[in-house]
């Protein structure tokens, strides 16, 4: 499918002779580092088994990579209710190649392409004024505790916790990992339903650094990761505890720069630490796919009382509990999923928590 005479949209599944340039134009677009790679912090994108969802456009004169918009289909829900979702990531047009309508197309087209199988969209961006044009607008509350510097030594010293990686655990401990995730992190929040086969993607993913912590019998007790390559700086983007531990696994890591939904926020509070540098923001830029699809997971969660009847240009017309009600786009998502939820609203599924390991 041609964009225009001198440009071809592809993908890597089509053309996977392309992926290090592709590599390049996105690295230069987003100044990575040379001591960093954008493959290993986001290898759930750029995976060979994602190919086909790596959309990429080729200058016919030179046959090179310009462009390129890449996503993960992915299942974001809970133990009760689950959604197909699309997170978005990786855009970039080569600088020679800006200004002349490159970006918009393969945007509208990717759009296009999956919005009847999923029902949101998501991306990650500081460009909302942009992004807005092709109605994505922040929503998904999310807290950050503090803004110190993690110590990675007074963890292992004094709190005892052990730095590995998830490619050096045992099948024990990779398994009581994963177990801490399906019953602390999913029972509480909804989040990124993961496979066998998603766990073995993560795996590979050796930018980001893991802690564990063992009780006496030599089981884990809590996990957390910290930073991601050029990502997340410092950032503790995923953790899961036991029951038993979890207050004290909150006590010593909101110090730092620890990511929760922001209705947390009282249970943090109630920790009785003061938090002078508490900051609430957005989780992401998001944007509603397929309307018949994103009903079905409302009707679920809402039990029948909360439906969209139409979106109109920037517009959400809904109803709850037999009233209608007209609102913007950017409104309706920050009361369904966060930050700004409507109280009459927070009984309606449990709060929005994305991983940076998932995150892209």
């Amino acid at each position: 499918m041609k964009t225009s005479p001198e440009y071809t949209f592809s993908t890597l599944k089509d053309k996977p002779e392309l992926f290090d340039q592709v590599l390049r134009v996105v690295e230069s677009s987003f100044n990575y580092p040379s001591s960093q790679q954008f493959a290993v912090d986001f290898y759930p994108l750029v995976n060979p088994s994602n190919f086909a969802n790596n959309h990429i456009i080729i200058c016919n004169k030179t046959k090179e990579v310009v462009g390129h918009i890449g996503l993960t289909l992915r299942q974001l829900g809970n133990n009760t209710h689950s959604m197909p979702v699309a997170f978005i990531g990786g855009i970039a047009i080569d600088t020679l190649h800006r200004g002349i309508g490159l970006y918009k197309d393969l945007m509208q087209k990717v759009i296009t392409m999956y919005q009847n199988d999923i029902c949101l969209f998501f991306l990650w961006s500081d460009l909302q004024d942009l992004y807005s044009k092709f109605k994505f607008f922040p929503a998904g509350g999310q807290l950050q505790t503090a803004q110190a510097t993690f110590n990675e030594e007074l963890f292992i010293k004094q709190y005892g916790f052990k730095k590995v990686s998830l490619n050096s655990l045992s099948e024990s401990d990779f398994r009581q990992l994963k177990s801490i995730y399906e019953k602390s992190t999913l029972k509480r929040y909804t989040t990124v339903l993961r496979s066998f086969d998603d766990w073995q993607i993560l795996v590979k993913i050796h930018s980001t650094s893991l802690y564990i912590k063992k009780d006496n019998n030599q089981n884990i007790v809590g996990y957390f990761f910290v930073g991601k390559g050029h990502d997340l700086e410092n950032v503790i983007h995923e953790f899961g505890a036991s029951a038993a531990f979890k207050d004290e696994f909150y006590r010593q890591l909101v110090p730092y720069k620890l990511w929760v939904p922001d209705q947390e926020l009282d249970y943090v509070n109630g920790l009785g630490q003061k938090l002078d540098d508490l900051q609430i923001m957005s989780m992401a830029l998001i944007r509603i796919a397929s309307v018949e699809r994103f009903n079905n997971y409302l009707e679920k969660i809402g039990n029948g009382v909360l439906k969209i009847n139409a979106l109109d240009d920037l517009m959400v017309t809904f109803i709850h509990k037999d009233i209608e009600y007209k609102v913007s786009m950017a409104d309706f998502l920050q009361y369904i999923l966060g930050p700004n939820k409507l109280l009459d609203f927070k009984e309606y599924g449990l709060p929005l928590y994305l991983s940076g390991l998932d995150s892209i």
